[in-house]
């Protein structure tokens, strides 16, 4: 296997910690300001939702990037098929 294929490999597995984890800060920052602002449940909803979407931007970033990726790998080798 490739060294890049190990690469992303590890950049995904680590998208799935990074969404747990985000979701995670949301929920106690929410639970944090239901208590501090008497708000429930909805400093929760929110901090959730918000951490939730955090974790989804990086999964998002992360699969954009791969395109990238795999298109420039494409080119170059058409480039070095073609010539």
């Amino acid at each position: 296997m490739e060294p890049q294929n190990w690469r992303w490999i590890g950049r995904a597995s680590t998208v799935g910690i990074a969404l747990v984890i985000a979701t995670a800060v949301g929920y106690f920052l929410g639970q944090w300001a239901d208590r501090a602002w008497g708000i429930a449940p909805w400093g929760t909803v929110v901090g959730v939702l918000l951490g939730a979407g955090a974790g989804f931007q990086q999964l998002f970033e992360l699969v954009r990037e791969l395109n990238r990726e795999e298109e420039r790998r494409e080119r170059e080798k058409r480039r070095g098929g073609g010539g």
